[in-house]
């Protein structure tokens, strides 16, 4: 196995690492601290890095899809514990698929092979696992979710496509109920798009470039983006629509290094043996003409809406935080493609790859404007 690095850069929030102007948004992009990926004795740190969490004690969850597990580190990079391995037993993963801080120094894990919820406390601990989103319901399994710190869950199911032919490359989206949890008790927001998909053959996955639907829960709303427009959908707790969120962005078309980095984002999880034909099956479908308005939505700690403008191959990050009515409260970009895992009150956690496709793990300084 090839040896992984990965960066984990920590800013002592106590001495402000840079200037900037009063009222000005900004984040610093320099690393501080670099954490190898193995240790001083051998032993490896991450394999994939793809989810995390910063606790109030400083300490970071990541989950390591690659591994199968959960790995605490202290506020200076060491690891603390490592919490499970591959497998279905209790305290076990098969597929760690989100990660969220649902309430503080409280991260759930979504487990979507087992349909099983994870729930980790600030001390390393799984204190419990559990079907979600609980009950007796058991007829949708999450495949989008979202949560506030309040523990408030919004999810929705994989939408169906009906039964397309399976002849030639076709690009489909279907639909399927957003549902919120709130002390166990469900209900269905309505219908709304999924992700959009290629169908090649008899298989199919997302499609590269394609417009995904995200969703963030801000205080007693929920905010759905499907991305088919510059507009992100709000719905109360009890299921009333409420104004949309206007957006103002510039479209754009994409390039061809956008979509091969789209496509190699995709082949991350595709078995090694069958890798170069899926890649090339990818590569014959067009591309969009447009990329989507925005990657995804992002709800922080503070009950702001972000959105991320970049895409895969551009050579920076973009985030935008909005406010009800749209208006830009921040325009933020950092010279690296992250992976953006969570925002808090005066950071951002992510992962980006270096030039050697060895993935990193990076927390970043930010200052709120006044």
């Amino acid at each position: 196995m090839q040896s992984l690095r990965i960066l984990l850069l920590v800013v002592a929030l106590s001495v402000p690492p840079f200037a900037a102007a009063p009222g000005q948004w900004s984040i610093n992009p320099k690393p501080f601290l670099d954490v190898a990926p193995v240790a001083t004795n051998g032993d490896v740190v991450f394999e994939r890095p793809t989810a995390g969490a910063r606790l109030s004690n400083g300490s970071i969850m990541v989950a390591d899809a690659g591994a199968g597990s959960l790995v605490l580190l202290d506020s200076t990079g060491h690891v603390l514990r490592r919490l499970g391995r591959r497998g279905n037993g209790p305290n076990e993963f098969q597929a760690i698929w989100w990660l969220g801080q649902c309430a503080v120094d409280s991260v759930f894990v979504w487990d979507l092979m087992l349909k099983r919820m994870s729930l980790v406390t600030v001390d390393g601990a799984i204190r419990s696992q559990f079907p979600f989103p609980g009950g007796s319901y058991t007829a949708a399994s999450p495949h989008k979710i979202a949560c506030s710190r309040a523990s408030i869950f919004a999810f929705q199911p994989l939408a169906t496509t009906g039964s397309p032919s399976t002849t030639g490359n076709s690009a489909l989206r279907g639909a399927a109920q957003v549902f919120i949890v709130q002390k166990d008790v469900i209900k269905s927001l309505g219908n709304f798009s999924g992700d959009e998909i290629v169908v090649m053959g008899g298989g199919g996955g997302p499609r590269p470039l394609g417009k995904q639907t995200s969703l963030a829960v801000i205080r007693d709303r929920v905010y759905v983006g499907t991305a088919d427009s510059a507009f992100v959908d709000v719905l109360s707790l009890d299921g009333r629509r409420l104004a949309g969120v206007p957006l103002s962005i510039n479209r754009r078309r994409p390039s061809d290094r956008n979509y091969l980095s789209a496509v190699d984002e995709m082949l991350i999880t595709v078995p090694a043996q069958v890798r170069s034909m899926v890649k090339e099956r990818l590569l014959s479908i067009p591309m969009p003409e447009q990329l989507p308005p925005y990657k995804t939505i992002i709800a922080d700690s503070e009950n702001l809406l972000w959105l991320l403008l970049s895409f895969p191959g551009d050579s920076e990050t973009r985030l935008q935080a909005v406010n009800e009515d749209g208006k830009i409260i921040a325009d933020l970009r950092i010279p690296l493609e992250l992976t953006v895992f969570e925002i808090g009150s005066d950071y951002l956690l992510g992962s980006y790859e270096d030039s050697s496709s060895e993935p990193h793990v990076a927390l970043f300084f930010m200052r709120r404007g006044h």
